[in-house]
């Protein structure tokens, strides 16, 4: 029979140990819990949160893609115009510089927040929505059923 006991005490201050008591009802009733919690409606909820992420993520990732492509014209933008003034004018050859290093790094932080954004899409598929709901329904079968693995 599983027991749960309170040992805190004990371990961190020598104490006597403060409670203990039989684990059948409180199994019984974490599981009454988990299988009332744990219902079709609630993972249709967890599939439509997980839909909408997925959709959000798509609308930054082109959301991103876009302003990586104004950053990317205004660092071609800015090299022209480097590329167009005269050795003699050299404050505004270094002024002009500076905008475009400015706007090369602006692309390069850009492109790595694209990049992080496109993995991070590949990590999280949305799940099959009919398939988690089929397994939704034979949770409760599963859950008691000896042979299932507690670990």
């Amino acid at each position: 029979m599983p027991r749960y006991s309170c040992r805190g005490a004990a371990i961190n201050h020598g104490a006597d140990r403060c409670i203990s008591f039989g684990g059948w009802r409180v199994d019984a009733a974490v599981e009454s819990e988990v299988l009332r919690v744990l219902t079709p409606g609630a993972i249709e909820a967890a599939l439509d949160n997980a839909q909408h992420t997925a959709e959000h993520t798509d609308e930054v990732v082109r959301a991103v893609t876009l302003e990586l492509e104004e950053a990317r014209y205004q660092a071609t933008r800015a090299e022209r115009q480097y590329d167009a003034v005269g050795p003699e004018n050299r404050l505004v050859a270094e002024t002009l510089e500076r905008r475009w290093n400015e706007a090369l790094a602006r692309v390069g932080e850009l492109d790595g927040r694209l990049e992080q954004l496109k993995s991070q899409q590949f990590r999280q598929p949305v799940p099959n929505r009919e398939r988690l709901l089929a397994l939704a329904q034979r949770f409760p079968e599963t859950w008691s059923n000896p042979a299932t693995d507690y670990l």
